[in-house]
């Protein structure tokens, strides 16, 4: 009776029934997995948030199947205030990151096409292909104190039926940006073989080391079609507002029917509210002062974490470049759900295991950074507590 694209396993995991027991039954939990901003005990500016969403015309509805012109010159603003240069003509908005994808799925894929996909990587990606019944092939990143792509995975995954390559940068959650090598490749790469180029950006702003605002963002002169998807979920911490955006860039031709497809698209769905879009100007201005906090928040606990690994810990946290996780090696006595579930039953601390993300290297953990500064410096120490008493 049911699609196979909605044939999942809804069993629930060990580690899953583990955390629900641990709420409910240890007063002293920590959840070290926060990743909803709203929660994380920022300082929002509720008057000016509040502001833009009252219209001064609530009632007039304007259709616009790409999004109302002065919210994408807002959008567009944004990225030139950040050096990079974005036509207003080729920004669409749409209601979030993940409905970004299946638009650009629909657009350059039919039934039982493939993308390339990164690994490790939040599995988000997987379930959207598979609604849209689109087949994942996932090219490595590899780490040698650092990630980049492996190109012998990349060009194996390749079929005749691969239609685009996804990057995320930073990427979530081994937190590497694309470096200028690996951008200048894969462009060339994508143009010998036909094939788009998507780039989920949504964690640009969040850079942990020294690097200048405008690398943060993958730029797509000398590219054949790329997308970049951002939104205000992660650029200024309000997921609850509901609006996300596709930036194109390209060869013009490949832009403009890219931009045609893509508006008949969105005219089927028409899914962005209008107090939202009427807001985003406001938004994305009174929104800096959140992502100021975001980035201070997760600069400090990236410190803790670097702090505390060089007092002999048994554990080795493995180099981001910015975003808002850290991936921690544990030691190999373990697998790493058994880390997780036993950190969680002796120890009430909640962490990933690696395996979510389709970690290579054993034993590996995330935690978030975005969790309260207390709150964090507390987790750590019970998990490095944790790990010490194991190994005694």
């Amino acid at each position: 009776m049911f699609s196979k694209r909605t044939n999942w396993d809804f069993a629930e995991n060990n580690w899953s029934r583990l955390v629900t027991e641990c709420k409910t039954n240890r007063k002293d939990y920590i959840d070290l997995t926060l990743s909803n901003p709203t929660v994380a005990g920022l300082s929002y500016p509720v008057e000016s948030i509040t502001k833009a969403l009252i219209p001064p015309q609530p009632m007039r509805y304007r259709p616009t199947p790409a999004g109302l012109l002065p919210a994408r010159q807002a959008v567009a603003e944004f990225y030139h205030e950040r050096g990079v240069a974005v036509e207003t003509d080729h920004i669409l908005l749409t209601a979030s990151t993940s409905e970004a994808y299946s638009h650009l799925l629909r657009l350059l894929c039919d039934p039982g096409d493939e993308v390339l996909a990164p690994a490790p990587c939040y599995p988000l990606i997987a379930y959207l292909a598979q609604v849209d019944a689109v087949n994942v092939r996932y090219y490595s990143l590899t780490y040698d104190g650092d990630w980049t792509i492996d190109w012998c995975s990349l060009t194996d995954g390749l079929r005749p039926q691969t239609k685009a390559v996804v990057v995320v940068s930073p990427n979530n959650p081994t937190g590497n940006y694309l470096n200028a090598v690996d951008r200048e490749k894969l462009i060339s790469f994508a143009d010998e073989h036909g094939l788009a180029i998507i780039v989920d950006e949504v964690f640009a702003d969040y850079a942990t080391v020294e690097m200048p605002r405008k690398t943060r963002y993958v730029r797509f002169d000398n590219a054949r079609l790329c997308f970049g998807l951002h939104g205000l979920s992660k650029a200024i911490g309000l997921p609850q507002l509901k609006l996300s955006w596709i930036r194109i860039g390209g060869q013009i031709s490949l832009v403009r029917e890219a931009k045609q497809r893509l508006e008949m698209v969105l005219d089927t769905y028409l899914s962005v509210a209008s107090p939202i879009q009427e807001g985003v100007p406001i938004l994305l201005r009174a929104g800096q002062s959140i992502q100021e906090q975001i980035h201070k928040r997760i600069t400090y606990n990236l410190a803790q974490v670097s702090r505390l690994s060089k007092t002999g810990a048994p554990w080795t946290p493995l180099c981001v470049q910015g975003g808002w996780t850290q991936p921690i090696r544990l030691p190999s006595i373990l697998e790493d759900e058994q880390w997780a579930c036993s950190l969680l039953v002796q120890d009430g601390c909640c962490v990933q295991p690696g395996y979510f993300y389709d970690f290579a290297i054993p034993s590996v953990i995330v935690i978030s950074l975005l969790v309260d500064e207390a709150t964090f410096a507390d987790g750590l120490q019970r998990l490095d507590a944790a790990v010490r008493l194991r190994l005694s």
